[in-house]
């Protein structure tokens, strides 16, 4: 990383982590394992995602580390399969993790969670389908309850859509945001026309346009991760859809906007907590600290790798919170804890952080805020998350 204004961030930093201990002499690292996609479906996501993580773990050692012991980062491959996953994060433990961090897909999620078991601490920090209160896992990432909801309903209100089509890949994270989509569509008085998941790694939308077309709707939700949603998004703009049938595109960000093309993002709309265009006091503070430390050829801080950066800062609350490293005291110190992050602040409830939503338009490879809408929470889940495994 190149020089930084140290005493700057210093007080950033303190004001963001609070004072602590200063770490001892020798004492032993307090090592966080990292699991981000380098390859795969959402490789594209990796590397500002790696960056930022590797920021928040300079911003805590700034104010003495966590139980006055420095912060090591580890690194591992997130972008595998689930069984690949799993030995990434065994080999993270072999090395002293702690504590584990992921950016990567929903079934590597669920592959981790029945692998760890509550025995260390596991924050998920990728937007996902919502649903995850399993004990011991701590999220940092938006569901479609903080997210698609308020987009779908906004989009009703302000652009009169009712004819949806959807189009996904074919796995957990698009078939489950589907499902509640059907739910926020109906409760606006629009219809689902259409639905089709496609498998990871598909380039050729010809037939699924062509079926858009045939059913005349009026908004297309899209649930097609990294690059698929690149060549969707081309070859819709291509056949001349864009000028008029919206899209709602909730994993969107820079990064994809970029492959897509500036011509083809045309009333392209999807929320975020994170937008550079808001230029919000936390995303400026932000951008200068990232572009300090990596240079401005680095890759775009998009939301996904805010929702990192904040994941790490997240567990170092929780650790400073709690006193401990320790997965039960973890989480008795969850609920009520506040984080201010690169996303502002945020409260955490259930095991999820709160999300500040605005609605986003596509503007060529930028996004554009159009309205912000505020914290949103996700509702108590109907029974306490309780420690249930043996470990």
């Amino acid at each position: 990383m190149t020089a930084i204004d140290s005493s700057g961030l210093l007080r950033q930093s303190v004001h963001m982590m609070g004072s602590g201990p200063v770490t001892k002499p020798g004492a032993r690292p307090l090592k966080i394992g990292l699991l981000v996609p380098q390859t795969g479906p959402i490789g594209m996501f990796g590397p500002s995602a790696l960056n930022c993580a590797r920021i928040a773990v300079e911003d805590i050692n700034l104010v003495g580390g966590l139980l006055s012991r420095p912060v090591e980062l580890l690194v591992g491959e997130g972008g595998g399969s689930e069984t690949q996953i799993v030995d990434e994060a065994a080999d993270l433990i072999r090395q002293g993790a702690e504590a584990i961090v992921g950016s990567h897909i929903s079934p590597n999620r669920s592959a981790l969670v029945q692998a760890i078991g509550g025995r260390i601490p596991y924050v998920y920090s990728t937007m996902y389908e919502g649903g995850e209160h399993s004990y011991g896992v701590f999220v940092s990432g938006e569901t479609p309850e903080q997210g698609l909801r308020p987009l779908i309903s906004w989009l009703a209100q302000r652009k009169e859509t009712r004819r949806w089509f959807i189009v996904g890949n074919d796995y957990v994270f698009p078939r489950a945001s589907a499902r509640l989509a059907r739910q926020y569509v109906a409760q606006t008085g629009g219809q689902i026309v259409g639905e089709e998941f496609a498998p990871l790694g598909q380039k050729d939308f010809t037939d699924t346009l062509t079926r858009i077309q045939s059913t005349r709707a009026d908004a297309v939700l899209i649930y097609l991760v990294g690059n698929d949603g690149v060549y969707f998004n081309r070859q819709f703009a291509k056949l001349g859809l864009s000028d008029r049938v919206l899209r709602a595109f909730p994993a969107a960000c820079e990064n994809m906007l970029l492959g897509i093309g500036p011509n083809a993002t045309r009333n392209l709309y999807l929320t975020s907590s994170y937008t550079r265009p808001a230029r919000s006091p936390d995303a400026v503070w932000f951008e200068q600290r990232y572009r300090a430390a990596f240079g401005t050829t680095a890759p775009v801080v998009t939301h996904h790798a805010a929702s990192c950066y904040d994941g790490v800062l997240l567990l170092a609350e929780l650790v400073k919170s709690a006193g401990s490293v320790q997965v039960a005291h973890l989480q008795h110190a969850s609920d009520g804890l506040v984080l201010n992050g690169a996303r502002g602040q945020c409260v955490m409830r259930s095991n999820h952080l709160s999300t500040n939503t605005s609605i986003v338009r596509a503007e060529g490879p930028d996004l554009k805020t159009v309205e912000a809408l505020g914290e949103m929470q996700i509702a108590a889940p109907d029974h306490p998350i309780r420690h249930t495994r043996l470990v």
